[in-house]
């Protein structure tokens, strides 16, 4: 998932995960992970999620880690 560059900053990807978190909840998902690209991880961290493991290269995309969170704590 991405926002256009023209709106980023915006509270657009946050509002989206946010109303993604609620339906997993409902659902009963336990964790929802991503591929962050590397300059994305601090919006990703201030939501919540965690980061898991070594950074990665995606092909063509560039430098990625594994981020985390958990939806329903156990």
């Amino acid at each position: 998932m991405a926002t256009a560059e023209t709106v980023r900053g915006e509270g657009i990807g946050k509002q989206i995960i946010e109303f993604a978190l609620q339906k997993l909840k409902q659902m009963k998902v336990e964790i929802l992970w991503c591929d962050a690209r590397l300059k994305a991880t601090g919006f990703y961290q201030k939501i919540g999620f965690k980061t898991l493991g070594d950074i990665y290269e995606v092909p063509n995309v560039g430098p990625h880690k594994l981020m985390y969170i958990e939806i329903i704590k156990k």
